[in-house]
């Protein structure tokens, strides 16, 4: 909801009053006691209370410095962060030789977790390793 939104809930609350937290009476304003007055009376009370909503809306966006957003998109902002947080538990690390000094050619790649050790499949680290020249494996030397 934006702020907008907000000032219309507002408005509608002064209207029709205020509940506070955990009771159920709620607050209502004299001023906005609507029933058997005249009809340009209850639009002059409505429209007031538009105004006091937009006001009290800016006054928490601007001074508060609090911006309004829906409860559906903070469960989304959050959601995206604990995705990246869960994503970047896991990093890809290339390995590289000294000769290679572009880094574009490394000798391994390795997926790095939280955990305090990396674990890989030493048959094939070695047998890959293994095909490649001990002097320069990427041939850059010979």
């Amino acid at each position: 909801m934006d702020s907008k939104g907000i000032a219309d809930l507002i408005a509608k609350g002064l209207r029709e009053g205020l509940a506070r937290p955990g009771q159920s009476n709620a607050i209502l304003l004299p001023q906005f006691r609507t029933a058997g007055m005249p009809k340009e009376m209850v639009e002059l009370a409505a429209e007031t209370a538009t105004l006091l909503g937009e006001a009290i809306a800016s006054l928490i966006e601007t001074e508060g410095g609090v911006e309004m957003i829906a409860k559906e998109e903070v469960a989304e902002l959050r959601e995206r962060a604990r995705v990246v947080e869960h994503d970047s538990a896991k990093r890809v690390v290339p390995v590289h030789c000294r000769c290679d000094k572009s880094r574009s050619r490394p000798l391994a790649v390795l997926t790095v977790t939280d955990s305090p050790a990396v674990v890989i499949d030493g048959k094939q680290l070695i047998g890959s390793l293994s095909k490649l020249s001990p002097e320069c494996p990427h041939g850059i030397l010979s």
